[in-house]
Parts: C-alpha cells; structure tokens; sequence
C-alpha cells in the first residue's frame, strides 16, 4: 500500500498495522484494534449512489464519502487517532482545530497525492471557497470569540460534518474549524521547518502552537 511506504519514511519506528476488511452493518467507516489493525467496513465504500444509502437518508454530504476513494484515507485517519491521541483537557475550539489539522497533516504526508476534498469529506468547490475566503474565515471565528471557547456544545458545529458551517455563507462545508486547523498546522511546518511530525504533535498548548506558527491569513485581492 503506497501509504505505508509513505508512513515508514516519516515514521520508521511505528508499527505497521495490516488491514482487515469487514462489514459494518453500515455503522462505522474504519476502526484500529489496538496497535495492530485497521479495519475498514466495505459495507459504507460501496459509492454514493448505492441504493440503499438513499434509502435510509444518510445525508448528502455524509453519502459523499461512502466511496472506494475515501478508503485510504479514512484508513489512515483512525491510524493516526490510535497513534496520535489528544490529551487536551481544556479542549477548547483552538486546541480542538489544532488536533484535528494535526490528523489532516498525517494525512499530507502519508497520502501527498491526495486531493484535499478527499482528506476532508468536501467537494472540489467547497475547498476552492475555503482557499479563496481563509482570511474571512479567520476572522470569523476571531470575530466571534471562538477560539477560546471551551464549551463543547458551543463550538462542535465548527469541526464536526454537516451540510455548512454555522453562521457562514451555505457555499461554505461544513467542519471548516478542522479546514483552519489544518491551514494552523501547514504553517506552524512552515516556519519551523527543523520540527519533525512527532516533536510538533507533542505541543499541545494551542496558543503556543498558533504563535510558533505565526499565522494571519492576508485577503485575497
């Protein structure tokens, strides 16, 4: 599997799971047992236009990804759950994004090909409007107040699926906290190019991890 010839390269001292398929009595996409498997239930990769989807009314933006393209990375996305866990007890919506893009940036190294629509569950059109409005979309959530709240049930919405984001244009995907959270982590790589993966990953204070990654998206003109 090309992603794990990827994962060795960045991750040489890691185990290398083996992959099991499995039917999921249409519940659950992908699971790790421990630190040995991944399992990937086939029975919700079978295409979006399968019959029974429709049938039960998984919504739109969720039947999007219930395609044999998601399978890589929906593998690799609970790998690095079971790998890389979140200790943040404050679990406020910066250091909630912050983990989330930390995932997603797993993703960038171990499956470089990959469009990010696929990494995140959006259409072509839903990241093109992400890239072309980063700047609105951060001044959004500073706007807002957002990024220090530490109220679950106030800020899920942002880094949780859905059809849109809640308070933005409906051209907007939904999750576009865990869209930011990604953009966070792209520069923190950036401007600290000397920090490998797991080094990053070990700062878990999301302030300091913004201030090391120096980000403030400028308009687009």
């Amino acid at each position: 599997v090309p992603a794990f010839k990827y994962y060795k390269h960045y991750f040489p001292d890691r185990p290398v799971p083996k992959i099991v398929a499995y039917i999921s009595a249409f519940r659950q996409q992908g699971l790790t047992l421990d630190t040995t498997t991944i399992g990937l239930g086939l029975d919700l990769h079978l295409g979006k236009d399968y019959l029974y989807y429709e049938t039960v009314n998984y919504p739109q933006y969720l039947q999007r990804e219930f395609a044999p393209e998601y399978l890589a990375s929906h593998a690799m996305k609970v790998w690095a759950q079971q790998l890389f866990y979140n200790p943040n007890r404050r679990n406020r919506l910066l250091d909630q994004m912050i983990y989330n893009g930390k995932l997603l940036y797993f993703l960038d190294l171990t499956l470089p090909e990959v469009h990010d629509s696929i990494k995140l569950g959006y259409t072509a059109a839903q990241t093109q409007w992400c890239k072309d409005n980063e700047s609105q979309i951060w001044s959004f959530f500073i706007d807002k107040k957002l990024l220090y709240e530490s109220e679950r049930s106030k800020y899920n919405s942002y880094v949780s699926p859905g059809p849109t984001t809640m308070g933005m244009p409906s051209r907007s995907p939904g999750s576009v906290g865990n869209w930011l959270g990604l953009q966070i982590v792209r520069k923190y790589m950036e401007e600290n190019p000397e920090t490998d993966f797991e080094t990053m990953f070990e700062e878990h204070d999301g302030q300091k991890f913004l201030q090391k990654a120096r980000y403030k998206p400028k308009p687009k003109n």
